[in-house]
């Protein structure tokens, strides 16, 4: 069984799948779409934030991820996320792997950096998304191999 399709199967025939729900949510807030991804997240949202662009570690709720966003936003005038690889775990989770690309609001300019990105799902919205600065830590939280 090829990987992801065991918890593919498993779902509603007719419902988005699982990648298809992370992409429309990072094309949500690429777009700065905040009402949109809202819509894509369940109410009892659990981020965990990566330091490198979070004030703090967690956000919960919807009001988190509001703050999340906002406290981005202030830091950086243009953040936008690059996906390069997403896939569904056989355990119905969506790892993410890509850049981002970031225009910083205060002295030094543009930078871009590596991000992986753990996605959960409570009745087929996100319920947990943790934030990695590396394939590895991705990979290990995840279950998964690390070559």
């Amino acid at each position: 069984m090829a990987e992801g399709e065991g918890a593919a199967s498993r779902r509603a025939a007719g419902s988005p799948s699982r990648v298809d729900l992370v992409r429309t949510a990072i094309d949500a807030y690429n777009a700065g779409n905040v009402e949109r991804f809202l819509e894509l997240c369940h109410p009892d949202l659990h981020i965990r934030g990566d330091r490198r662009m979070a004030k703090q570690d967690t956000y919960e709720g919807h009001a988190g991820l509001r703050r999340w966003i906002e406290e981005e936003r202030s830091s950086f005038s243009d953040f936008y996320v690059h996906v390069s690889e997403i896939r569904e775990l056989e355990d119905g989770r969506v790892l993410m792997f890509g850049a981002i690309r970031a225009q910083r609001r205060e002295p030094g300019g543009e930078s871009g950096m590596f991000i992986a990105l753990l996605h959960s799902f409570e009745a087929d919205r996100i319920s947990e998304i943790q934030s990695f600065p590396s394939a590895r830590g991705a990979l290990l939280a995840a279950g998964l191999t690390v070559s």
